[in-house]
């Protein structure tokens, strides 16, 4: 009990802090003091300062010199710019895989992928036939080289001919605004419609392609059978996706006027038969 006494005397003891002239010794201030009172002075000032200094740092461009702190600026920018490339990396994709495509189809490599397994319609497709049966001989290569050579860089290469028994449909019917032009490098004809006119399938057929690219917009490649494909571009809207399975009329898309190489809202569409490039208006009648 004598401690808390003598501690209690010791905080509430009065003094007196005289603040004198140093020439006259004369009193100038003067202030009652205790040990309590200094020690709630002391702590009412800590926490002045740390308060202010918080407050500096948080409402402040200091925040930006304390090492590990992300400013909402910079760090929104640079969300943008993830976003930006993100996007830009994807376009350089599906332009490369429709170039990748469109190359195999033109050089008429096999396009399937061989885990492709879709259902048992996807199987019905394929033939029985053993790989051993289908190997072809070197000499066999070799003219198969030679041949597809020759009707590549042919003129007559446009006058290759469907099957009889294939029937085509017009994807959309509308004004034929440009015309096949094989000398020109015009494989195909430009159809102008109305805009969402829907798209439909020229044949029954698998889809090889579907997807964006930079200068034609929404692309459709599909594969018919015998060697036949057809190819829709500027597409507004794809209503299926690769490797599905189409019938002849079907609904696969809505015309628009995507892609940096659009005049209009029009249908760009393409006709190959084995390799080589077909005037479509030799096969469908496009006219309303």
């Amino acid at each position: 009990m004598k401690k808390k006494e003598r501690l209690k005397v010791r905080l509430t003891n009065k003094y007196r802090l005289i603040v004198l002239s140093e020439k006259t010794f004369e009193e100038k201030v003067s202030f009652k003091l205790n040990r309590l009172n200094v020690l709630f002075l002391a702590m009412f000032f800590t926490f002045s300062i740390i308060t202010f200094t918080i407050a500096l740092i948080a409402y402040t461009s200091l925040k930006e010199y304390i090492p590990g702190y992300e400013y909402k600026a910079i760090a929104t920018e640079a969300k943008q710019l993830a976003i930006r490339t993100d996007s830009i990396n994807n376009v350089m994709a599906y332009n490369q895989r429709y170039y990748e495509v469109v190359k195999k189809l033109l050089s008429g490599d096999e396009i399937f992928e061989s885990t492709y397994n879709k259902d048992s319609l996807t199987k019905e497709i394929r033939t029985k036939i053993s790989e051993e049966d289908l190997q072809p001989s070197e000499v066999e290569l070799l003219l198969r080289k030679e041949v597809a050579d020759k009707e590549r860089f042919s003129l007559d290469a446009t006058n290759a001919e469907i099957e009889d028994d294939f029937l085509l449909v017009a994807p959309v019917k509308g004004t034929v605004t440009s015309t096949f032009n094989y000398p020109l490098g015009h494989y195909a004809i430009d159809i102008a419609v109305e805009k969402d006119t829907p798209v439909k399938a020229a044949a029954a057929g698998i889809i090889i392609f579907s997807e964006w690219t930079q200068q034609t917009g929404y692309v459709l490649i599909i594969k018919h059978s015998s060697g036949l494909v057809s190819v829709y571009k500027h597409n507004k809207k794809l209503m299926v996706k690769q490797a599905d399975l189409v019938d002849a009329g079907e609904v696969i898309a809505f015309a628009g006027n995507t892609g940096e190489l659009t005049t209009g809202t029009h249908l760009h569409f393409e006709l190959w038969y084995k390799n080589s490039s077909l005037n479509p208006e030799d096969y469908i009648d496009f006219k309303k």
